[in-house]
């Protein structure tokens, strides 16, 4: 499709232009704000799929057979076959239509998802073989629950036991102060994702403009003492951050080791995890279909009841923090739950109470998504063969920060069974076999 958008100058050079297929080159780049945005990231396309890329034959290839097989149907030209929508996930482009009335169906603008807890776009009335879904959306069908959901934007619920005096203080709700958790929690991963930045390797200055940020609106110190103490916690929180011990595998890694080179970091990894149609023999994936699938690997997953709410279209998020360390690729996930709303305190952290965050809010579900989106883009930008990214993955590690010390307290580890993950892709790209569940399964087991 590209090549009907650029003409070579008489320099050589690719010159742009829309032209008479305004609707298409919105639809390819993703842009809707005007004619040079939509020729940018049409050029961003063209750039990506250019032949000195090492992944850009097998993108080629698969862009080429899903619009050739959409002309032999005379399709709409504007809907490109799930195979060719697959091919485009691992650039992060999305495709957002423009209103109107396309043969027989209406679609309809997203809106950009650039937030941190895998929230799902909101749109009107759309096309529903292509839509967006995400970790809290699939939280929200879930059918009956025994708990509330506690989550990064809410408080926990109030304790009815009495409270002992706590010997450590939580820096992290000082520095909230006066702003809500939800806010709160933006601003501490947004610091995270700057100290984090490649182009950035001083994480100290970042961390005194965050104070600074704070003191001006929303933590007022009573005395210059408390002021100064309050400084000397939030760094000493930082240092135990970056210093603790939080992959088992490698108990000498330490988060401060990645600053020598951050270019083995990827901050804010955003990802759009495609769900394809079943192929023949299979049935199509549905939310609870995707928990008898976790259930099936791990007992712990049996409290799922997720709704028969078909998945289409993507599942989008937004991985932390993804890195390279031990030869190996990692995912971290930044938390900041409470554990004791009256009286919060970082050794209330316990590995017990750990494994209980990650059960009531559902997290080991969020866990797998990501590794199965993490494998995928490893699969392409390594070129590895299909099924060999899991390979090179070491695991995912949740850091509740609030409880985090030098020894790994507050952090949560897990490498989910080959087989989960194996299944999980499969299923999200080809439907859903109980035949094959139950093979993988007995064979996991």
């Amino acid at each position: 499709v590209l090549p009907y958008f650029f003409k070579k100058t008489k320099s050589g050079a690719p010159h742009g232009s829309v032209g008479g297929k305004y609707p298409l080159a919105q639809a390819i780049s993703g842009e809707t704000s005007g004619g040079m945005a939509i020729i940018n990231g049409l050029n961003r396309l063209r750039e990506a799929l250019s032949p000195k890329e090492a992944s850009a034959r097998e993108v080629r290839k698969a862009l080429l057979e899903g619009t050739s097989e959409h002309n032999k149907n005379n399709a709409h030209p504007l809907m490109l076959s799930e195979k060719a929508l697959n091919a485009y996930s691992p650039f992060d482009i999305r495709f957002d239509f423009e209103p109107g009335k396309f043969s027989d169906f209406e679609v309809s603008i997203r809106e950009q998802i650039e937030h941190l807890d895998l929230r799902a776009g909101r749109g009107d009335r759309q096309n529903r073989s292509w839509i967006s879904s995400s970790f809290t959306s699939l939280l929200r069908t879930m059918e009956a629950q025994d708990s509330a959901v506690i989550t990064d934007e809410t408080e926990a619920s109030e304790s009815e036991e009495p409270v002992a005096a706590s010997k450590e203080e939580d820096i992290l709700e000082v520095l909230k102060g006066s702003q809500s958790a939800a806010e709160f929690g933006t601003k501490v991963h947004e610091l995270l994702e700057k100290i984090f930045d490649k182009n950035f390797h001083n994480w100290k200055l970042r961390v005194y403009k965050f104070l600074d940020d704070r003191f001006k609106g929303y933590v007022a110190p009573e005395t210059e003492e408390r002021k100064a103490e309050i400084e000397t916690k939030t760094e000493e929180f930082f240092e135990n951050l970056f210093e603790a011990k939080i992959l088992p595998s490698t108990p000498g890694f330490h988060l401060a080791q990645l600053f020598k080179n951050l270019k083995d970091c990827r901050p804010e990894l955003k990802f759009m995890l495609s769900v394809g149609a079943p192929i023949k023999g299979r049935e199509r994936l549905t939310a609870s279909l995707l928990a008898e699938t976790l259930t099936a690997f791990d007992s712990r997953y049996k409290d799922f009841h997720l709704s028969e709410l078909d998945m289409r279209g993507y599942l989008t998020g937004s991985i932390d923090l993804a890195f390279a360390a031990d030869g190996k690729y990692w995912v971290i996930d930044w938390k900041t739950n409470k554990i004791d709303y009256r009286n919060n305190a970082p050794e209330l952290y316990t590995p017990e109470a750990v494994d209980a965050l990650m059960k009531n809010n559902h997290y080991e579900l969020q866990l797998t998504l990501y590794l199965v989106a993490l494998k995928r883009m490893l699969e392409v930008r390594l070129n590895l063969p299909e099924g060999e990214g899991y390979k090179v993955i070491g695991g995912a590690i949740y850091c509740f920060l609030r409880g985090i010390n030098k020894e790994g307290r507050g952090t949560y580890f897990e490498r989910p069974k080959d087989g989960l993950i194996e299944c999980l892709d499969d299923f999200l790209k080809n439907g859903f076999s109980r035949e094959l569940l139950e093979s993988r399964a007995k064979g996991a087991a």
